[in-house]
């Protein structure tokens, strides 16, 4: 069963502030939109609220977290928070 897709406004100023110096992650971030409309169950429960996490990699050193809710009908991505920076920044 695919869901839609919902991005918060603070999703989306985290996500295109940080793509400013991450070069590949709207693209890291398209491809967990990908599976987590299909299978949000995958993702990592966060203890206590109804929120999940997904890591997205876009480049070597530099991770990130998609945090996320969802429903039968819908998947709402809320937050993007850095969450490996190389050293030195």
């Amino acid at each position: 069963m695919s869901r839609s897709l919902r991005k918060t406004a603070h999703f989306l100023t985290q996500a295109h502030d940080a793509s400013q110096n991450v070069p590949r992650l709207l693209e890291s971030i398209a491809g967990a939109e990908w599976i987590l409309v299909r299978n949000p169950e995958q993702g990592m429960a966060v203890r206590g609220t109804r929120y999940s996490s997904w890591p997205v990699h876009p480049t070597e050193g530099i991770s990130f977290k998609i945090f996320y809710f969802f429903n039968e009908r819908e998947v709402v991505l809320d937050g993007l928070y850095t969450a490996v920076a190389p050293s030195g920044r």
